[in-house]
């Protein structure tokens, strides 16, 4: 059976560019996202932090989800954003969002917490404020990292995953003998798929945003893990040597 599909996890949004590019090398997309993306009513804290966004020196968006459930709120209070504020974004998709309104952030090379941390502008941040616009939960490494460089940092969390429940397996096993390679975004993302998955799928190819989610998901079983960076572009070249 020729494998011919290719298995993306990501949460919603708009896929149609990555499924055009799938197909010009005549692969199809498969979209069964693990995680559900919701937003939440923003607390009085964060409220605060809004209203404050001229005392801050830096915002950070963390994802897309950070940019589509957390720029609006920020554009309600705020008709001209203030002027010494320094915008940052973890990688090029989420960078994208922001420029579609104007905003032209610093991105780093490697699109992580890990990576905004080597930015030039993030590393002699003694007393300055930093804003990281995120969802509910999730890693603490930006936070603390840029705490011990002496900033003082708080969180605009404005969305919140759960788990995409399916009945039986994500992949039935039709699908998974047709399936080329699968994407996941995430170590988060990683640990619910793992639970979704037969044995059978731990042995196609995976490719996840970084060495640490590698890392994790060989301890979990899987024998063919491939660290690419989480935009379209290489994806589709990792994906392209996996074909031929």
């Amino acid at each position: 059976m020729i494998r011919d599909s290719v298995l993306l996890t990501r949460a919603g949004g708009n896929n149609t560019k990555f499924a055009t590019a799938l197909d010009e090398i005549s692969l199809k997309l498969l979209h069964r996202p693990v995680l559900q993306i919701e937003p939440v009513e923003i607390g009085a804290r964060c409220l605060e932090n809004i209203e404050n966004l001229d005392l801050y020196d830096h915002i950070i968006f963390i994802s897309t989800n950070s940019v589509i459930y957390g720029l609006g709120p920020l554009m309600d209070r705020w008709s001209q954003w203030p002027v010494k504020l320094k915008w940052f974004a973890v990688g090029d998709s989420t960078a994208n969002q922001l420029r579609d309104t104007g905003i032209a952030p610093i991105v780093p090379q490697k699109y992580s917490s890990e990576g905004l941390l080597e930015l030039p502008g993030l590393k002699s941040i003694q007393q300055q404020r930093v804003l990281i616009v995120r969802g509910l939960g999730g890693r603490e490494t930006l936070k603390q990292a840029l705490i011990k460089r002496g900033a003082v940092v708080d969180y605009l969390e404005v969305y919140k995953r759960s788990e995409n429940h399916w009945s039986g397996e994500i992949v039935t096993p039709f699908e998974v003998d047709k399936l080329l390679a699968t994407i996941v975004y995430s170590a988060e993302s990683l640990t619910i798929f793992d639970r979704q998955i037969s044995d059978a799928v731990r042995h196609l190819p995976l490719l996840v945003p970084s060495s640490r989610v590698a890392g994790i998901a060989r301890e979990r079983g899987f024998t063919r893990v491939f660290a690419v960076q989480p935009k379209d572009e290489a994806l589709i070249g990792q994906l392209v040597d996996l074909k031929d």
